[in-house]
């Protein structure tokens, strides 16, 4: 997780996001189109995993551009909290996908590794794989930089994606060469199989990611540890509990106890408060920090966690 996002307006976030989810459109449409043609020139299996992959991605990418208009609506009074979850829960349908297409190559592969099916014009396949790899890794460079200035979690999802299409296009470019130059036609099955392993391993990593954002999973110790330095510096604070973190898209979610002398009046305890939070949100602009302020020294209900 990002432990501190750039100070990106909500409108430049919103702009930078639908941007990326149309040009990831666009890529994946052209892939497809690039990597049928190829297959269908070719017959090589190593390239319909290839070309799998790119219409999972172009399925996904058209989720992820009615998604993220989701997730940028503002809370509302239904969903005070905001929509950044629906992110997550793209991701999660992502993952799905990628791991039933995973399992599909990997029976395909050990078909073609029993009965292997020859490659036609490898070096014709192997220029289109060329052509995808350079498309796909320039979207790639600007989801990057996309993520990097908003932290969205459907963005980085799909980002993933991309970088695994150029592992395949690379993977497949491979024993495309390899066959070229009078490798057996059973190294096509396997390049796809490994393809497969690696697909599976992707789609693992993105469905954690989906959980940990929809299950309310703690922030990072590293980010924990710094709003308490956060809140121990303030001169006033006699010390704190209960902090509790979560994230819902690029937003955090603070919330502790907080414990102040019993001789202070409201003001002055409110003003400490709103002090602690400023400097919160000083490090995470994009944080709601919630703060129950309360005599220090009262005995009250305390999580074991903190």
């Amino acid at each position: 997780m990002t432990q501190k996002l750039p100070l990106t307006s909500p409108a430049e976030r919103a702009r930078l996001m639908q941007w990326a989810s149309v040009a990831a459109i666009a890529t994946a449409a052209f892939l497809v189109g690039l990597k049928t043609w190829a297959y269908l020139h070719s017959g090589s299996l190593a390239l319909l995993s290839a070309l799998a992959d790119s219409l999972l991605d172009t399925g996904m990418s058209v989720v992820n551009f009615f998604v993220i208009r989701a997730a940028l609506q503002p809370p509302d009074a239904e969903h005070r909290f905001g929509h950044g979850k629906a992110e997550a829960l793209a991701a999660l349908g992502q993952a799905g996908f990628i791991i039933l297409s995973a399992l599909w190559l990997v029976y395909e592969s050990i078909h073609r590794i029993i009965a292997p099916h020859p490659v036609n014009d490898p070096a014709l396949a192997g220029l289109c794989m060329v052509l995808a790899l350079v498309i796909t890794q320039m979207l790639v460079r600007y989801q990057t930089y996309v993520v990097k200035r908003t932290g969205s979690m459907a963005v980085l999802a799909d980002r993933a994606h991309y970088q695994t299409d150029s592992l395949v296009n690379g993977s497949v470019l491979l024993a495309l060469a390899l066959i070229y130059f009078g490798a057996p036609d059973w190294i096509d099955g396997v390049t796809g199989g490994i393809l497969a392993a690696y697909l599976v391993w992707s789609g693992r990593g993105i469905l954690t990611q989906a959980l940990d954002v929809l299950l309310d999973r703690e922030l990072p110790d590293a980010v924990r540890e710094q709003v308490a330095g956060i809140i121990r510096a303030d001169p006033d604070v006699v010390d704190f509990h209960d902090l509790r973190t979560r994230m819902a898209g690029p937003n955090y979610f603070i919330q502790f106890h907080l414990e102040l002398r019993g001789d202070l009046t409201l003001d002055q305890a409110h003003g400490i408060a709103d002090r602690i939070e400023s400097a919160i949100l000083h490090v995470w602009p994009q944080a709601q920090v919630s703060i129950h302020q309360e005599p220090a020294g009262i005995a009250d209900q305390r999580d074991n966690f903190s």
